[in-house]
């Protein structure tokens, strides 16, 4: 599946949070740096690749799961900010052993901008086998006769999960989104998880993707990831990325490289080439241990989609 690309203004993130009546869905999750290292230099330099599976190219071969979606009757008054798929270096400072990249947290998009539309919570409930429920809150917009805005679509293959952030003329990571595993047999939730990037330079910011040059593919190691009794685990929330000197002079040749071939293939010039850090997949590894002292495995895939509009 390619992202097609179309750079706005980028964002701080919200995540939402319960779904009682009147209850704020609005929670602040405070950003981390993430230390990622360069995996793949042999990538398409057009084109990204999910880090999903050797079916990422078309959803079309995924099983949209079951959902039972459950809405509030009481219209919402609460914002949701989010985080952009793809987010430019802000400023970069030398750390011990290595360069820190800030992202920056321009804001792109927020619920509740258009007063034609009437936003309302909604959790959704996804069933993935052996008693076990997914559980995401979040908020739904419909304008004009109830049209319905849905951002988050599900699908499931095997043991693994894909949540899907698919708006219809913008992309948002799943930074700082809530999700729940939960079963009257579970007895504890474990987790873990690696986030992928992939690193491009453009000499503007806000030029659609022709105008980029792919330089290489980033990944976090494995860390381990929050989970509440209750089963919940909240997507970190990335302010800056940390890069080891070795890997920040590596992708300082690949970058004059990138930049070369583009402008042998284009025939234009890249005259500021700046970083563009684009969001490819949270890999969340979940352990879920029954009553029983059965374990069972699974991956939660957690991506977005760009859309030009």
């Amino acid at each position: 599946m390619k992202k097609l690309l179309f750079v706005l203004p980028l964002v701080a993130l919200c995540a939402c949070g319960g779904s009682k009546k009147g209850e704020a869905v609005v929670e602040s999750v405070q950003p981390i740096t993430a230390t990622v290292s360069i995996v793949d230099k042999d990538a398409s330099r057009w084109f990204h690749s999910i880090v999903w599976d050797v079916e990422a190219n078309s959803l079309n071969t995924k099983d949209l799961a079951q959902v039972n979606r459950v809405e509030s009757e009481v219209p919402c008054a609460d914002s949701l900010v989010l985080y952009s798929c793809v987010r430019s270096a802000r400023g970069q400072k030398a750390i011990s052993g290595g360069t820190s990249v800030d992202l920056g947290t321009q804001r792109y998009y927020t619920f509740l901008q258009d007063s034609v539309r009437t936003t309302r919570r909604v959790v959704y409930e996804v069933p993935i086998g052996s008693g076990l429920t997914l559980t995401t809150p979040w908020l739904v917009e419909y304008e004009g006769a109830r049209k319905s805005m849905e951002h988050i679509k599900f699908y499931m293959k095997g043991d693994t999960i894909y949540t899907l952030n698919y708006p219809e003329d913008m992309g948002f990571t799943p930074e700082g989104l809530s999700f729940r595993i939960s079963g009257d047999d579970v007895a504890e939730v474990t987790a873990s998880y690696s986030l992928h990037y992939d690193a491009y330079v453009a000499d503007d910011a806000y030029s659609r993707f022709e105008h980029w040059a792919f330089v290489c593919r980033l990944a976090t190691e494995e860390s381990p990831l929050a989970v509440t009794p209750e089963g919940t685990y909240t997507l970190p929330v990335v302010g800056a990325l940390a890069f080891a000197d070795s890997d920040w002079h590596t992708m300082g040749a690949m970058r004059a490289k990138a930049v070369g071939e583009w402008e042998e293939f284009t025939g234009g010039t890249m005259d500021t080439a700046d970083y563009l850090f684009d969001f490819d997949c949270y890999k969340v590894h979940l352990h879920v241990t029954l009553k029983d002292g059965t374990v069972r495995h699974l991956m939660h895939l957690a991506t977005a989609l760009y859309m030009e509009p």
